[in-house]
C-alpha cells in the first residue's frame, strides 16, 4: 500500500532538487524511526483491543468459561429435550451451577439426597447413581449429554473466534487505508482516491462474501 501511494504521487521540483544521500547515510532516519514505533504501538494497541476486548465487552463475541453458563442454558433443552438432565448440568455443578447445587434449585439434590439430610456429591458417579456404584444409565445419559454440549460450545466458540479475528484483519487493513489517507494528497490524486476506493471495495468483498475462500 505504502509502495502503491508513492507511485501515485507526482514529482515536485523541491523533490528533484534534492542533493542525493550519501551511502552511509541511514535509510531510515530518527524521525521516521519515531513514526515507525508510535504508528506501531498506536495499532498493536487496537489490535489488541480487537482480539481480547471485544470477546469480554460485547456479548456477541463472548468467548472463555463465562460463556458456558449462557451457552448451556440457551442450548440444554434444544439439544437433549430432557429437562430432568437439564436440570442436573445446570444447576447441580456437573459441569455448571455448583453454586446452586445444595439447594432447591438442584433436583438431583432435593429427590436423592436432601432427605437423607447430605449434601449432594462433587462426583457425578456418586451423586447420580450412588456410593459405590460406578455407573449407571442417569450417569451414562448425563455423560453424554455433557460431551454433546461441550462439542457444541467448542463450534460456537469456533465461529465466534472467527468472528473475531475478521473484525481484526479488518481493522488492520482499515488503519493501513488512514496511514495512507493521512500521508498523501488525497484530494489531488485521482489515480490514488481509485486506490483508496478499490482497496477498501475489495475488502469489504472479501470480508463479508469471499471468507471461506480466503480463510
Amino acid at each position: 500500500m505504502g509502495a502503491l501511494a508513492l507511485a501515485t504521487e507526482e514529482p515536485t521540483p523541491e523533490l528533484l532538487r534534492l542533493r542525493p544521500y550519501g551511502r552511509e547515510e541511514p535509510l531510515i532516519m530518527g524521525r521516521m524511526w519515531k513514526h515507525i514505533v508510535v504508528q506501531g504501538l498506536y495499532q498493536l494497541a487496537w489490535m489488541f483491543v480487537c482480539l481480547y476486548g471485544l470477546p469480554e465487552i460485547i456479548p456477541r463475541y463472548y468467548i472463555g468459561e463465562r460463556y458456558k453458563p449462557k451457552y448451556y442454558g440457551e442450548q440444554c433443552l434444544e439439544r437433549t429435550g430432557d429437562a430432568r438432565i437439564c436440570n442436573w448440568v445446570l444447576n447441580c455443578g456437573f459441569p455448571v451451577g455448583a453454586e446452586t447445587a445444595n439447594t432447591a434449585a438442584c433436583s438431583l439434590y432435593t429427590e436423592r439426597w436432601m432427605p437423607q439430610g447430605l449434601p449432594l456429591p462433587i462426583d457425578a458417579a456418586t451423586a447420580v447413581c450412588g456410593a459405590g456404584v460406578p455407573t449407571c444409565p442417569d450417569l451414562t445419559k448425563l455423560v453424554a449429554v455433557q460431551a454433546d454440549l461441550q462439542r457444541g460450545l467448542n463450534d460456537d466458540w469456533y465461529r465466534q473466534r472467527h468472528t473475531s479475528l475478521s473484525v481484526l484483519f479488518n481493522a488492520f487493513i482499515c488503519m493501513q487505508v488512514a496511514n495512507e489517507v493521512a500521508s498523501r494528497r488525497l484530494l489531488t490524486n485521482p489515480v490514488f482516491m481509485a486506490v483508496i476506493v478499490i482497496t477498501m471495495g475489495l475488502q469489504a468483498i472479501i470480508i463479508n462474501f469471499l471468507g471461506s475462500f480466503f480463510k
